[in-house]
């Protein structure tokens, strides 16, 4: 299939075509304008061949199976949603567990997280790729799958843990905003803020003028609601898959066998036991078990 730098490309179905048959035949494909007019699109990354080679330049690792393979999809370090040159965004995580559902070698995924969580932008969107995956996947957690990453490790199928101090949890959002209008004072540092008239409400928690006015607490009202509303949707989403955990845990974190008691995890695996898990699971899948 086209790729770009890892990233799987979208084409239309006759370049597609074109460009195989060209390729067999040993030819170079002719450049082809694109037109302005609709085309029939469809993602490469849906239905592919790519051999465990390829899935690996693609980020995804692959390890033999009894009857097929189980790839090996990481997060590691905190997550946002776009991917940059540290880091993969969780949109290509998101990608790469399409791929695997697409590719005929894969009959199941092993998701390792190793995060403290990130960024709310994108966190539901991979979590719901991992809850529909029509292949299984197996959530293993080192260190720390906690936040946003804990969000991804309760959707999979089944979850794990690597060892007792493996840490998870922390449910629930925060937001961060800093008023430094007295500090600015304090320096010798005046600001004119100018705002356009009909929007006298814009950005009032720059931190450039103190939070007690009204403008500011309102705006740190909406925004309590807001990640008051997150969290609903995070603990709802995740008690819907972990039905083991049936109370509220709060935001703590919680480590090893506690973990396991309260529910938030089906037990405790070192990763090569993981790893056979993962591929019994890809059997029966492939069983229609």
């Amino acid at each position: 299939m086209l790729h770009l730098i890892g990233q799987p490309l979208a084409i239309d179905t006759f370049t597609y075509l074109q460009f195989l048959q060209s390729h067999k035949a040993g030819q170079v494909t002719e450049t082809r304008q694109i037109t302005k007019e609709p085309v029939k699109m469809f993602a490469s990354a849906q239905i592919n061949n790519y051999t465990q080679r390829e899935l690996g330049w693609l980020g995804i690792q692959t390890a033999e199976g009894k009857d097929g393979i189980v790839a090996m999809i990481t997060i590691r370090g905190a997550t946002q949603r776009y991917s940059d040159w540290y880091q993969d965004g969780t949109e290509w995580v998101a990608q790469q567990i399409d791929i695997c559902n697409g590719n005929p070698l894969v009959n199941s995924m092993l998701l390792r997280i190793d995060s403290p969580g990130g960024a709310v932008n994108g966190a539901q969107g991979l979590a719901a790729t991992i809850r529909t995956s029509p292949k299984p996947i197996l959530g293993w957690g080192s260190n720390m799958a906690a936040s946003a990453a804990f969000w991804y490790l309760s959707q999979c199928k089944e979850c794990y843990i690597e060892n007792e101090f493996t840490a998870v949890g922390s449910i629930g959002i925060m937001s961060i905003y800093r008023d430094v209008s007295e500090a600015n004072e304090k320096a010798g540092e005046k600001y004119a803020i100018i705002r356009s008239k009909g929007a006298e409400d814009k950005n009032p928690l720059s931190g450039l003028e103190p939070f007690g006015g009204e403008m500011q607490q309102k705006a740190l009202q909406q925004e309590q609601q807001l990640v008051d509303n997150a969290r609903k949707v995070f603990l709802g989403e995740v008690q819907a898959k972990r039905t083991g955990l049936t109370e509220d845990p709060g935001g703590g974190i919680f480590y090893g066998k506690e973990a396991v008691k309260m529910g938030f995890v089906d037990g405790i695996l070192p990763f090569m036991d993981a790893l056979k898990r993962a591929d019994v699971l890809g059997i029966q899948y492939k069983r229609g078990a």
